[in-house]
Order: C-alpha cells, then sequence, then structure tokens
C-alpha cells in the first residue's frame, strides 16, 4: 500500500505532515518506509533523527551500488520506520525507480512518498489498488484551483484522494481564503483534513516527539487511525 503526498506549491507543509503521517502509521504498529523524494526541500530526515548518517539513495540501488535495503534506515524511537531517500536529479530516469520502489512497498505494510512539488514523475508509476493521494493546500482559491487539475487526473486512475487544508499560517481570515466547505465542494466532498493554525511551527518539529504535538502531527495521526481503522 502506498500514500503519496503531492502539492502545487511550496511551503504548504507537505514534508511535514509526510513525515508525520510515517510517524503515526509506525506509532501504531505499521511497519512503514518514508520515501523522501522532495529534493532539496529535505527536512524529513532532520525531524525523524537521521540526519547524522550518510543516507545512500535509491539511485545507488538502481545503479547497482547497494542494493534497496541498505538504502533504508533505522528511525531512532520507532523500530516500525524505516526511512529512505531518492533525489531524482533527472526525472526522467524516475520510471526506472518502479522496481525499486515496488521492493521498497513489498517489505513494509505501507510505503509513504513525499514527492516533489513538481511531481517530477510520480505520477507515472503505477497506482495500486489501495493507494492513496494526499492533496496539501493553503485554505485560498489559488492554491486549491491549482490541484483540482491533478485531482480530476488522479480520478481517472480511481486512486481515493484526501484534501488536506493547512492553515498553520493563519490565513482562513484573509480576502481570499476558502472556508473548509467551499474547499469540499470545490474538491466534490473529497475526505478533508483541516490543519489549523499553529503558532509553534516550524522550531518545535524537529523532533519526533515535537512533531507529534504539532497541529499537523496530529491531524495526521487522526488521518492515519481513520483510515488504517480495522
Amino acid at each position: 500500500m502506498k500514500w503519496f503526498v503531492y502539492s502545487k506549491a511550496g511551503g504548504t507543509g507537505k514534508s511535514t505532515f509526510a513525515a508525520a503521517l510515517a510517524v503515526a502509521a509506525a506509532q501504531q504498529g505499521k511497519r512503514t518506509v518514508l520515501l523522501d523524494a522532495s529534493a532539496g526541500s529535505r527536512i524529513a530526515d532532520e525531524m525523524l533523527g537521521v540526519s547524522g548518517v550518510d543516507v545512500l539513495d535509491l539511485a545507488d540501488a538502481l545503479s547497482g551500488e547497494t542494493d534497496v535495503s541498505s538504502a533504508c534506515y533505522a528511525v531512532p524511537e520507532l523500530p516500525d520506520l524505516r526511512y529512505a531517500l531518492v533525489s531524482h536529479e533527472d526525472a526522467d530516469k524516475l520510471e526506472n525507480y518502479a522496481e525499486e520502489i515496488g521492493m521498497l512497498e513489498a517489505d513494509c505494510e505501507l510505503l509513504i512518498i513525499d514527492t516533489p512539488t513538481e511531481d517530477g514523475g510520480f505520477r507515472r508509476l503505477p497506482f495500486g489498488e489501495n493507494d492513496r493521494v494526499f492533496l496539501m493546500a493553503r485554505p485560498d482559491a489559488r492554491s486549491l484551483n491549482r490541484l483540482s487539475g491533478l485531482c480530476s487526473e488522479l480520478e481517472q486512475h480511481a486512486v481515493d484522494v484526501t484534501l488536506v487544508l493547512n492553515d498553520t499560517q493563519g490565513l482562513a481570515k484573509e480576502r481570499q481564503a476558502c472556508s473548509r466547505e467551499e474547499a469540499s465542494a470545490m474538491f466534490e466532498k473529497k475526505p478533508l483534513v483541516v490543519i489549523e493554525r499553529d503558532a509553534s511551527l516550524p522550531k518545535s518539529a524537529y523532533t519526533i516527539r515535537k512533531l507529534m504535538h504539532t497541529r499537523p502531527g496530529k491531524a495526521a495521526a487522526q488521518a492515519v487511525s481513520d483510515l488504517l481503522r480495522p
């Protein structure tokens, strides 16, 4: 099972939410891998406590320099969570990563992929029956309109979509803001996660414990609980 976290603009909290999803799933006992494909915006390794190691890239596995298992790193405090990285410097090679991503998925119960903002080719990877996409947006019409076309494209693949409305910066009171009702109507009543203003971010997010006490962490934990409920 794969969960993809997408956005169409930087600064939407995509990487923070992806890391929180992975932590929450592992805390619930799911064998989880977080694949960080966010390129230059990498923050997950620091949050998860693996920033002090020389992280091998899936590209190293692709070139035969290492195997996929060696490119996964154990996360301190969470035995059910591992971290992997793909730099995708050449987006055209991403289709070649399908086998490695399949191997990652086969070695865990849940693979969470923090995708690059411009996607870089991940939508060319095959979606499975139980896969899900989280679409991250700020609560304004411009951000939501950017995602509406992507949502329609994903629906053609019969992928389950959850809209994440991230208002950690407190933008909901601005003139161009959309209410949760307007956002829900725009995306035809897709499942909706709303993250309210959180003045503690970003400084408090850089440990697992602190991350999960932020509003994004709590929202991710609730989403995981709802989606993984037996």
